[in-house]
């Protein structure tokens, strides 16, 4: 779940929905099946990780991939200069 250009957003295997947390209601925002973990705003719109890889989402329902392969466990987060997205294929070692 992430607040993007003040909008609530969730991702669920359907894709990106937007929910308006005064009344509970719900719309779909972007109808990309496979999304998951959080979704970052960018100039264009939002990052999003679904299936394999790292997609970019605009408001004129565009979407093109920017980033991947990434594994199941892969999950966008946002830095000071640009998004990053961390993944890993086994237990995090000692830092």
């Amino acid at each position: 779940m992430a607040l993007v250009d003040g909008k609530l957003l969730l991702t669920s295997l359907g894709g990106i929905a937007r929910v308006n947390p005064a009344d509970g209601t719900g719309h779909w925002e972007h109808l990309v099946p496979g999304c998951r973990g959080p979704v970052i705003g960018h100039e264009r719109g939002v990052l999003a990780v679904c299936g394999h890889g790292v997609i970019a989402l605009g408001r004129n329902e565009s979407a093109r991939p920017v980033g991947g392969p990434v594994d199941r466990w892969a999950r966008l987060v946002p830095g000071a200069d640009r998004p990053y997205v961390f993944t890993t294929t086994g237990p995090p070692g000692p830092v």
